[in-house]
């Protein structure tokens, strides 16, 4: 199962993500956890998905840990390497902007205004040239 790149897991009243061995699946690019019960710290969540280094999608609404937009902000900003254009997510439930990697660069670390420009034209410039052809009406495609 290494080399699975799209797992679909929505619906499966899951309650947690530790112990399913998402960490052996070194080419997964989509992780639809999306309509589940996983009401885990967002730390947990991110200790898990971090290890999946080339993540381009995680889905995760409707379950009772992403139910804010607060809760996807804090995601963010404890996402290691979000504020870099070549981390690989694109996509947590929605597409995530510029905006969304500077204000969460900027929470982790404090940036002067020139570093936070200089960031978010390197980050709009990635944003606009990624593809998103794996997005149908708000779901990934698998």
């Amino acid at each position: 199962f290494r080399n699975l790149r799209a797992v679909d897991l929505s619906r499966n009243r899951i309650d947690t993500i530790h112990t399913l061995g998402f960490e052996r699946l070194e080419r997964l690019r989509i992780l639809d956890l999306s309509y589940n019960c996983i009401a885990v710290p967002i730390a947990a969540i991110v200790s898990v998905v971090a290890k999946l280094k080339l993540l381009e999608v995680l889905c995760l609404r409707g379950n009772p840990c992403m139910l804010t937009f607060a809760d996807r902000k804090q995601l963010l900003i404890n996402y290691p390497r979000i504020d870099d254009p070549r981390t690989p997510i694109r996509v947590i439930d929605f597409p995530i902007s510029p905006e969304e990697r500077l204000v969460a660069a900027r929470a982790r670390s404090t940036l002067s205004d020139r570093e936070a420009d200089d960031w978010r034209a390197r980050l709009a410039r990635i944003h606009l040239a990624y593809p998103y052809y794996f997005l149908r009406r708000g779901t990934p495609a698998h």
